[in-house]
């Protein structure tokens, strides 16, 4: 199957539809672990990977939010941001953006329709077609090569060392955290999927290492050495000296190697202060110089859609798109924080790869009662597996309902005037109902 631009004559709406129809056909392919496929296509687009310095961040869990982050710093300073991450909750041009904003569905068909020729030299050079990542990866590197942006910051995909992104020699690299992920790719220990995430971390670059567990960040501090890297690690060179549950976020303050910061970032849970002192170091480190104060205050505006995101009042409903059992821990933590013994109403479905039993024991406190579902449109569990597995671990009340609109639905009307709905699990099947979250339980809440 190859890349085709779509047919001629379509509305401008018809044409972006079926440019995403074109790319997803490509999801067939999987994941090709590997750079040597996406330097190939790099190499005929006439590297547009070397067209900003960069920022690279990996991790377990956490990436997104702190290169968001990352990202509104430096825009803060005057910069032009050219921002790639992955997944999307509900567009896709979610993932390309450009001072802060998705690119437009017109360029996104431009884009994907001007690098068709390329794709199809490339695939029959490797005698199988591109990947969907490839593909999404070369359209945002082109675009903010086409742009010319002053710096890129790239979230990786899966794990760091075989990542398509990594075709990137970021100046500062960041590791937010190593857990246990996508096993098959990068390995079923810690210490094999640090290895992994070790592989962003380049020659004569400074890494901001937010692991704090001693053996795990040793591996990383010793592909530090190996080229030749700064390691900035967290709680020594960049400590968090306070943090605090604020409206609608955490207050944090971070001393890192040239400066203290106090922030407020629009993200709760205290993992987002791990997260924000990366971010900080991180921007620090890329600029190399303190960050100007002035530029501190437009973290308090960034947008993270669907981590730990409330809506309505009560019944209110939290939204997270944790899909690992340490996002799922982090989750845990933060509503015991926020809302301490209240009952929730779970509503879970999850992919097929992920270790769901982990993640609803880790989600089991105050659980009063959970649907169970899916999404129909990608790989998920089965809500009935998913449901005798919840029982078997002492859930009590459990529904089944595939469609996911409708498991919304019955986890409000199942919910009382005190307890709290939560959306968890994956972001296939948040990402259909994220749109009528506001009509079905109110405007996204900044308490």
């Amino acid at each position: 199957m190859t890349a085709r631009p779509a047919p001629a004559g379509l509305t401008s709406d018809q044409r972006f539809a079926e440019t995403v129809a074109a790319l997803e056909r490509l999801r067939h392919r999987g994941v090709r672990p590997g750079i040597d496929r996406m330097a190939r296509l790099c190499r005929h687009l006439g590297h547009p990977e070397r067209a900003a310095p960069a920022v690279h961040v990996t991790g377990t869990n956490g990436k997104g939010s702190t290169a968001k982050m990352v990202a509104t710093l430096l825009g803060a300073q005057g910069q032009r941001v050219g921002l790639y991450t992955s997944p999307h909750l509900v567009d896709v041009t979610e993932r390309i953006a450009l001072d802060g904003v998705p690119i437009t569905h017109e360029r996104f068909v431009e884009l994907y329709e001007s690098l068709v020729p390329t794709f199809e030299t490339v695939g029959a050079q490797l005698g199988e077609p591109i990947t969907h990542f490839e593909a999404l990866t070369a359209m945002a590197l082109v675009a903010f090569a086409q742009d010319q942006v002053d710096s890129l910051m790239i979230e990786v995909g899966i794990g760091g060392t075989h990542d398509d992104t990594n075709v990137v020699d970021a100046a500062v690299a960041v590791v937010t955290n190593v857990d246990l992920d996508h096993a098959r790719y990068l390995g079923s220990t810690r210490e094999e999927v640090a290895a992994q995430k070790a592989g962003i971390i380049k020659a004569k670059a400074v890494a901001i290492l937010g692991e704090v567990d001693p053996g795990i960040r040793r591996i990383l501090e010793v592909r530090c050495a190996e080229v030749g890297a700064t390691p900035w690690r967290l709680g020594q060179e960049v400590r968090i000296l306070h943090q605090a549950p604020a409206p609608g976020g955490r207050a944090v303050t971070v001393a890192t190697p040239g400066g203290h910061y106090r922030v407020r970032v629009p993200l709760r849970g205290a993992h987002q202060a791990a997260n924000a002192a990366c971010a900080l170091a991180a921007a620090e480190a890329f600029g190399g110089h303190p960050l100007p104060p002035d530029s501190l205050g437009a973290l308090r505006e960034m947008a993270n859609p669907a981590h730990l995101e409330l809506f309505g009042e009560p019944p209110a409903a939290a939204v997270d798109v944790a899909h690992n059992p340490h996002g799922s821990a982090a989750l845990a933590a933060a509503l015991e924080e926020a809302f301490g013994p209240r009952p929730r109403v779970l509503v879970f479905g999850v992919s097929p790869d992920k270790d769901a039993a982990s993640m609803l024991r880790r989600l089991c406190d105050h659980v009063a009662a959970a649907v169970f579902t899916q999404c129909p449109d990608a790989p998920h569990r089965e809500p009935e597996e998913l449901a005798e597995l919840a029982r078997d671990l002492g859930y009590r009340a459990t529904w089944v309902e595939p469609d996911p609109r409708q498991a919304v639905r019955a986890a409000r009307s199942l919910a009382s005037h005190g307890e709290l709905v939560v959306l968890t699990g994956s972001h296939y099947w948040i990402g259909d109902v994220y749109p009528e979250l506001t009509s079905l339980f109110g405007p996204p809440s900044a308490r």
